[in-house]
C-alpha cells in the first residue's frame, strides 16, 4: 500500500485555489480529514492482514492423513490444496484492489468538496434564519459545497471575520458601503475585497420607548437608557450615526446598552431600558415581542434628522412604517430605511458564487417560508447594491435579463 494514500494531507479536503482562502471551516476540514486518516489506518490494519494469511496460510500435508497414503497420493493432495491455496490468495488480491479503489474515490470526493461560512447575526433577528436557509440551498443544490451559517454580532462583526477569512459571505446591512469606501468607522480602510452578491429586503431604523417614560422625541434620549444594538452590529454603527444627527453625544448623553435583538425584547418587560433604537427587517422578534407585550410604542424621526442622515449616506432612504405592522401601533411611523443584502469575497470563484446566486432564486420560496421580507429578494434589486458585484452574481443577472 503506498505510504502517500495512507496519510492524505488534510489540505486536500479543501479547494486549495489560486483564486485565495476563500474556504472555511477549518474546524470541518480538520475533522474530515481526521476521519480520513482514521479510515485510511484501519485500511492499513486490514491490508496487513490479508497480506499476512497469504504468508502464513498455506496449508501442509497432515502427518494422520499421509501416514494412510503412498508417497504419490500424498504429494497429489499437496497438489491440490497448493491449488485451493492460490485460489484464495487470488481472492484476497481482488477484495484488497476494490478497497484501494474505493477508497481513493472517497478521498477524491471529499478533496473536491469546497466549504463556505456565511456570517449572520443575533439569533433574535432576521440574518440568522435567512443565512441558515440560504445556507441549506447551497449545500443541497449546488455541487461539491457544503454551507453552514454562523451567528455574529452583524455587520461590523460580520465584516472583521471577512477580513480574517473566517467567513466568505454574509448578510450585511448597508454599512457594507462604508466598508467599502472606507468610511465613518471606516475611515482610511478600505475593505475593497467586499463584492455584491444577493439583494435583500429594507431594513428600516426602528424606535421604540418603554411606555410611561415620557419619552416622545429623540431629544428626550438624553439621561436614558438605551439600547444601541449588539458590539460591532451594524444597528450600533446606525444608532449612533441618528444619535449624533440628532445632536447628541453617543458617550456622554445617553447611558447606551449594547443588546442584541432578543436581548432588547427582554429588557423591555425587565424594565433595565427606557428605549431602543433598532435596525432591521418589519415584523423582526425583538419588536415583536415587546409591542405584543403592550410594553412600548413607537416614535416619528422628524424630517429634518431624516434629511440629515440621508445627505451624509446617501444608502439610506425615507421609509414609513404602514399602520398596525405591530401590535398597538395605529398610526404609521416615519423613518428612514436602508437595503441589505449577502456580500461575499472577491477570492470566491465566479463559477462557484454564480452557482450560488442562481441557486438562491431559484428556490426562493424556501426562504419565504423562513420570513415574508424574503419576497422582497429580486433580481432587479441588485440594481441598488452599491459597491461592485461579484463577477458570478453579474453573470446570473446578465443572463435572466435584470442587469444589461
Amino acid at each position: 500500500m503506498p505510504e502517500a494514500l495512507l496519510n492524505i494531507p488534510q489540505r486536500q479536503l479543501r479547494n486549495d485555489s489560486s483564486q485565495g482562502n476563500y474556504n472555511s471551516s477549518e474546524q470541518n476540514g480538520v475533522a474530515e480529514a481526521n476521519e480520513l486518516n482514521e479510515a485510511a489506518q484501519n485500511l492499513r490494519v486490514d491490508v496487513e492482514t490479508i497480506l499476512n494469511a497469504g504468508e502464513e496460510g498455506r496449508p501442509d500435508c497432515l502427518e494422520s492423513s499421509c501416514a494412510a497414503q503412498t508417497e504419490e497420493e500424498c504429494a497429489g493432495n499437496n497438489v491440490t490444496q497448493d491449488l485451493n491455496f492460490m485460489g484464495g490468495v487470488n481472492m484476497k488480491k481482488s477484495i484488497l484492489a476494490v478497497l484501494i479503489l474505493i477508497f481513493i474515490l472517497s478521498s477524491s470526493a471529499m478533496a473536491e468538496t469546497t466549504f463556505i461560512t456565511i456570517g449572520t447575526g443575533s439569533t433574535g433577528g432576521v440574518y440568522y434564519p435567512v443565512g441558515a436557509g440560504l445556507a441549506k440551498i447551497w449545500t443541497k443544490y449546488v455541487k461539491d459545497l457544503k454551507a453552514d451559517a454562523q451567528s455574529t454580532g452583524g455587520t461590523v462583526h460580520n465584516i472583521q471575520l471577512m477580513d480574517k477569512r473566517e467567513i466568505q459571505a454574509a448578510t450585511m446591512d448597508n454599512n457594507y458601503y462604508n466598508a467599502y469606501n472606507g468610511l465613518l468607522k471606516y475611515k482610511g480602510q478600505k475593505h475593497s475585497y467586499l463584492r455584491g452578491m444577493l439583494p435583500l429586503y429594507p431594513e428600516p431604523v426602528q424606535i421604540m420607548v418603554a411606555k410611561g417614560s415620557g419619552i416622545r422625541t429623540l431629544k428626550d434620549f438624553k439621561g436614558k437608557r438605551i439600547s444601541i444594538g449588539a458590539v460591532a452590529s451594524g444597528t450600533e454603527l446606525s444608532a449612533r450615526e441618528l444619535l449624533k444627527a440628532s445632536g447628541l453625544d453617543p458617550e456622554k448623553d445617553i447611558k447606551g446598552e449594547n443588546l442584541g435583538v432578543g436581548d432588547t425584547g427582554s429588557a423591555f418587560a425587565d424594565k433595565h431600558i427606557d428605549a431602543a433604537i433598532m435596525l432591521g427587517s418589519l415584523g423582526m422578534g425583538g419588536v415583536v415581542e415587546p409591542t405584543t407585550l403592550g410594553l412600548v410604542e413607537f416614535i416619528d424621526i422628524p424630517d429634518y434628522i431624516i434629511n440629515k442622515v440621508v445627505k451624509q449616506s446617501p444608502y439610506w432612504f425615507k421609509f414609513t412604517i404602514p399602520a398596525n405592522t405591530y401590535k398597538g401601533q395605529p398610526k404609521p411611523v416615519k423613518t428612514y430605511a436602508g437595503p441589505n443584502i449577502v456580500a461575499v469575497s472577491a477570492e470566491i470563484p465566479e463559477g462557484l458564487v454564480y452557482q450560488m446566486t442562481k441557486a438562491a432564486f431559484e428556490h426562493k420560496e424556501d426562504l419565504v417560508v423562513i420570513t415574508p421580507h424574503m419576497k422582497h429578494m429580486t433580481p432587479e434589486s441588485a440594481k441598488n447594491i452599491m459597491i461592485p458585484l461579484h463577477p458570478g452574481a453579474l453573470k446570473y443577472y446578465k443572463e435572466i435579463g435584470a442587469l444589461k
